[in-house]
């Protein structure tokens, strides 16, 4: 989605490519990833994301968000948590809903596959968070796979009444720049 710069590197230019992959392939399908790797004919060091065949640099999905999880049910007694995940094409999406499956697993809360919803990691998140509040009124948490998605989400909340903190906690993943402009604060 993001790829159309590579276009216009001149190959002979450059030795090597660091490919944050995470990012800028972030809604397509592995096969279409490892096409897109391909055709540079140059080493590639890979970002954000584990590719076969590509050394790469990835992050922990799971210690933080597992411990953000694990302080929301065993310090705040949230039991009905809620999971705004990224795509599923993703794999940071995917290995972050694995650590919220695992956390509940972990802390014997059963799982409810209705307070999932799927998101595109982009601040225009109001839709399925409306939805995913609709259908679960009883949530007293909700989890975002990244900070940006919490953006749209802390809108439905104040349009819902929910007192961000108070009526629900909110927890993102990424430490992004957008955490700190969000009232209150996002965790």
């Amino acid at each position: 989605q993001f790829n159309s710069l590579f276009s216009y590197a001149n190959i002979n230019d450059i030795d090597a490519f660091v490919v944050t992959i995470g990012t800028i392939c972030s809604n397509i399908s592995a096969e279409k990833k490892l096409e897109f790797l391909m055709q540079f004919n140059r080493p590639v060091i890979v970002v954000a994301a584990k590719t076969e065949g590509f050394p790469n640099i990835y992050f922990d999905n799971k210690t933080g968000l597992k411990t953000a999880i694990r302080h929301l049910i065993e310090e705040h007694g949230r039991k009905n948590i809620g999971f705004v995940c990224g795509p599923a094409t993703n794999e940071d999406s995917r290995e972050r809903l694995v650590a919220y499956k695992e956390t509940l697993k972990e802390c014997r809360i059963p799982f409810n596959e209705n307070y999932i919803v799927y998101g595109n990691f982009s601040e225009f998140s109001e839709e399925i968070v409306y939805s995913l509040m609709k259908q679960n009124p009883n949530l007293d948490a909700v989890v975002f796979a990244n900070d940006r998605m919490a953006i749209g989400g802390y809108k439905v909340f104040k349009e819902l009444g929910l007192d961000v903190g108070e009526d629900i906690s909110v927890l993102g993943f990424d430490d992004s720049d957008c955490a700190l402009t969000l009232e209150p604060n996002l965790s």
